[in-house]
């Protein structure tokens, strides 16, 4: 069972690595002090039962479970986290993950600028 930690910042899940590390790399540089990652949506779900997140990034397409359904649990366990969902099928999944609550969306292919101005986006707009 993982351990509480209170000091989470953001959470990237996605379920391929390098688009986990470079959006860390990119927080991390842009001063987000504490960002975590999961590969999958079970591991997302534990991360966020055990932890206090103000952002999520959630890949729509998960190989184990559909960002889609993911991101009203997300809502519903921790009302208060922003989440952004990211697709390369940007239309439908995109405007339904809106239509489901996400704050905003990234779309793949994205690149540092687009991953900056979203975070910039989220912190503004938080409540």
């Amino acid at each position: 069972m993982e351990k509480p930690n209170q000091e989470a910042g953001v959470l990237v899940v996605d379920d391929r690595v390098e688009i986990r590390e470079l959006v860390k790399e990119v927080l991390g540089q842009a001063g987000v002090s504490v960002v975590d990652t999961a590969g999958s949506g079970e591991e997302a779900l534990t991360k966020i039962a055990n932890n206090d997140y103000i952002m999520v990034l959630l890949d729509l397409k998960l190989t184990d479970m559909d960002g889609l359904e993911l991101l009203p649990v997300i809502k519903e366990k921790k009302p208060g986290t922003r989440v952004i969902v990211m697709s390369g099928q940007e239309d439908e999944l995109i405007n339904r993950g809106l239509q489901l609550g996400a704050n905003g969306y990234l779309t793949k292919p994205f690149n540092v600028n687009q991953i900056l101005h979203v975070l910039e986006a989220s912190r503004e707009n938080a409540v």
